[in-house]
């Protein structure tokens, strides 16, 4: 298994009464993303984490191992290749944001990762 990597020179955090969004991607080409997604709220809604990069081909629900964050990379370790070629089973994203991009990104992905902290990791840099 091999690992995908990019930089991404953009970061953001929504909250909406239906998702909790955080995503980081890069505005050159060659485009990627990541993003994670969660209902707001636990109950019959809520199906757990989605994560995907770079298209929805390579995204399922509750497939984060592990998530990783520092003030300058994310690193998403993965329970199982989730891409169509079955090759990834990791994701690298080195973070060029500025510091409001960032802090809104590590608090949107504290609320999609609830109940499941054991999974978040954010480095001394990354604390709210």
């Amino acid at each position: 298994m091999t690992t995908f990597f990019f930089t991404a020179s953009e970061a953001s955090g929504n909250e909406t009464e239906d998702s909790l969004c955080a995503s980081a991607g890069s505005e050159k080409e060659p485009y990627s993303y990541i993003m994670f997604q969660r209902h707001p709220e636990d109950g019959d809604d809520d199906d757990g984490i989605y994560f995907e990069f770079n298209d929805q081909i390579n995204g399922a629900y509750q497939c984060v191992r592990a998530c990783e964050v520092a003030r300058h990379q994310i690193k998403i370790e993965l329970g199982e290749p989730i891409d169509w070629q079955k090759q990834y089973s990791s994701v690298i994203v080195r973070l060029e944001v500025c510091e409001q991009q960032y802090r809104k990104f590590i608090d949107i992905l504290s609320k999609i990762f609830r109940r499941e902290e054991d999974s978040l990791h954010l480095a001394d840099d990354a604390v709210l």
